[in-house]
């Protein structure tokens, strides 16, 4: 169920309903949060819920083991994990594992690489004493199921959430008003910018007779791809917290401009924050406990990395992707460049441009149908562009370059420390936000783009 559906968007409206009715008893609130949950989730493929199911039973179980003393501790920590790697694994290698029985195992792969690693961390953290299990079934499948974050995040940790859900949480006048421009804002990233951007990258990526010779013409595409990935992923983790404040919870931010960072390492705390953080505390300090050095924290963050571009996918792309990564944060390390450009009064500058470019670069690999494609892309990108000038006005669409402004101004803003919002008189602000709320919503439905999915969802 799409969140730019008209089904979800009649869905919502049931949905909130009948949620005011439940205020008076968590335990009726919480089942009805699970059951439509379930709906939703259930609505692509009716066989995803048993498997849902099967991660919370699992991982609810195993964690009052693991609340217990007992010698079996690691082991049942290590069986928790496995089961839900396994499940991951399964549906990143149904196709090749069961090539003879493709048709029985034809199943979305909708959030599982979501929820899964949401487990994995809670069983982490009972087992170490970070957190206490869930005091009931009930709320365990409702902090694993929550429909706004079921399918792409944002990765909730169980301290967070877990004690939201355990009690009711009545929302406010300013809960909901802050929640409707989340959603406002969300549906306006989703619809305008990265709909409208996701035409122009498809066309070029997946078009067979796609031209290899146009430098500049891809490297606005590959630009275009850029903020169509964080304009479509911010807007649902937008939308996802908006919908949750409705409810009266709380979700994590999960984006905060990554394109103004002047490190790889600052992008990473900017880009996709939930997993970035569960990469660093559940992979990365994990291993530096038991390996230390210079050299095996470089091979550690190697190793992170590279898990990263297998979560996102099986293909031999999305490793090199994380690959890239790896190889830019080593490098970055070993010269620490970065922060001798901070020294000077151009290199904060010159360094977000050196960022942009390296992760712009591992971009056509995370896009690219193929290594092959990846490699032709590239070789385009940095051939010679002869007569650029003419070229921009017989070969580029102008609707791109005006979708790519648009995009790329909040951020440019932002990186001159501009911040608009200062400059409404505080009188006004509250018109000035119904008068956002209203732009946003009339745009996201009278100039939507033609596409509908979120990308995140098919991880």
């Amino acid at each position: 169920m799409n969140f730019t559906s008209f089904i979800f968007i009649s869905f919502l409206i049931l949905f909130f309903i009948f949620w005011p009715r439940t205020k008076k008893n968590n335990t009726v609130r919480l089942a009805y949060l699970v059951l439509a949950s379930f709906v939703f989730y259930g609505w692509v493929d009716w066989r995803l819920i048993f498997f849902l199911i099967a991660v919370n039973l699992v991982s609810y179980l195993a964690s009052k083991q693991l609340e217990k003393e007992s010698p079996h501790r690691k082991a049942i920590l290590i069986f928790g994990v496995i089961f839900n790697a396994g499940l991951l694994i399964f549906f990143r290698y149904k196709g090749i594992l069961f090539s003879n029985a493709a048709g029985k195992f034809d199943i979305a792969t909708l959030g599982v690489s979501f929820y899964t690693v949401q487990a994995v961390s809670y069983l982490f953290d009972v087992y170490q004493g970070r957190v206490a299990p869930a005091n009931s079934l009930l709320v365990f499948f409702a902090y694993q199921s929550m429909f706004p974050k079921l399918t792409a995040g944002p990765i909730e940790r169980a301290g967070k959430l877990l004690p939201q859900l355990e009690q009711i949480h009545t929302t406010t006048e300013q809960d909901r008003w802050e929640g409707t421009k989340l959603v406002a804002i969300g549906y306006f990233k989703k619809a305008v910018i990265a709909d409208n951007l996701a035409y122009f990258v498809r066309n070029a990526f997946d078009n067979p007779a796609s031209d290899y010779t146009r430098s500049i013409y891809w490297w606005l595409i590959v630009t275009a791809f850029a903020f169509q990935l964080y304009y479509d992923f911010s807007g649902y983790s937008n939308i996802a917290r908006g919908l949750a404040r409705w409810m009266g919870y709380e979700l994590s931010v999960n984006f905060d401009h990554p394109y103004i960072s002047t490190s790889l390492s600052e992008f990473w705390t900017r880009w996709h924050i939930t997993f970035s953080n569960w990469l660093r505390d559940y992979i990365f300090i994990p291993l530096s406990r038991t390996r230390r050095g210079r050299k095996t924290k470089h091979l550690n963050m190697w190793i992170t990395l590279l898990f990263s571009g297998w979560w996102h996918g099986a293909g031999w792309t999305y490793i090199v992707w994380g690959a890239l990564h790896a190889l830019y944060t080593s490098i970055e390390r070993w010269t620490g460049w970065h922060l001798r450009l901070k020294n000077k009064s151009w290199g904060r500058w010159l360094a977000m441009l050196l960022v942009n470019f390296q992760v712009w670069i591992a971009w056509v690999f995370f896009r690219a149908n193929s290594l092959e494609q990846a490699g032709k892309i590239l070789k385009a990108m940095f051939a010679p562009a002869p007569e650029w000038y003419s070229y921009m006005y017989t070969y580029i669409n102008p609707t791109l370059l005006y979708l790519l402004i648009l995009a790329a101004f909040p951020d440019f803003l932002l990186a001159l420390n501009i911040k608009v919002e200062e400059a409404v008189p505080e009188k006004w602000r509250p018109v000035a936000e119904i008068v956002m709320v209203a732009f946003f919503l009339l745009t996201a439905v009278f100039l939507r783009g033609p596409e509908a999915e979120f990308v995140y969802f098919q991880f």
